[in-house]
């Protein structure tokens, strides 16, 4: 067997029935990198993470859909198989981030279509907003109980920000009144408070962006702040209740 294959690949649930479709110029080391992330509970996607601690290893199985002789195609294949076989996890994945192969692809708007329609459809199922609430407190204990393993750099932090901000621009995307109402009212939100660098304590905080531009302080950092991703912000630090 050769050492790298290029391929379009599979990840099949055998109790669930759900598949995920890849494409990779190395199918050996992509199904070691799957397998790794799932092992140390940090895959990318957390719907398959989620399935993956509650069924095991042995429920996945690993599979070769379409071997490929170069990879000058390889994401607009990968999107042929998308759009023919609907898999739930990569609906899923596409509805929580921005990957790379999502945003590199020449998936045909159809595709794309069915699989915002498939995700809105799954989130609004009983199993699909347990599965967001699920995640959603996992992250908070990853980032709570190990800030340094799990942070991002301020680097990465904007290169990601410009990746998601232009792939929705190209796609049309534009958030709805709904949404958008509800960012101004989280930008009121109460948040259990800070520490200054000369030791006083602002608790709580209500309307973190006014306090922000009052202390001249990053918005977004001072949020990750009080999220646990950070463990300070211009020698501000998070105020813990006793």
């Amino acid at each position: 067997m050769p050492n790298k294959i290029c391929c379009i690949y599979q990840i099949d649930n055998i109790f669930t029935g759900k598949k995920y479709i890849g494409g990779t110029v190395n199918y050996l080391s992509r199904c070691r990198q799957h397998k790794s992330d799932l092992k140390l509970n940090k895959h990318g996607n957390a719907i398959l993470q989620s399935e993956y601690n509650t069924y095991g290893k042995e429920s996945l199985e690993f599979s070769i859909v379409e071997r490929l002789d170069t990879d000058k195609n390889l994401f607009s294949i990968e999107s042929e198989w998308i759009n023919k076989l609907n898999p739930k996890y990569n609906m899923v994945a596409a509805g929580e981030y921005f990957s790379p192969s999502f945003i590199e692809s020449t998936m045909s708007a159809s595709a794309q279509k069915n699989r915002v329609k498939a995700i809105r459809e799954h989130y609004k199922t009983d199993e699909g907003k347990q599965q967001r609430k699920n995640h959603s407190k996992r992250m908070k204990e990853l980032w709570k109980t190990s800030p340094e393993k799990f942070s991002v750099s301020k680097e990465d932090r904007i290169k990601y920000g410009r990746m998601g901000a232009k792939a929705r621009k190209e796609s049309g995307y534009k958030h709805s009144d709904k949404t958008k109402r509800k960012m101004s009212l989280s930008a009121k939100k109460t948040y259990v408070g800070a520490v200054s660098p000369d030791g006083t304590i602002y608790a709580p905080i209500v309307g973190m962006q006014d306090f922000c531009v009052e202390h001249n302080l990053c918005l977004s950092s001072m949020v990750a702040l009080m999220r646990y991703r950070r463990n300070q912000h211009k020698g501000w630090t998070r105020y813990e209740q006793k």
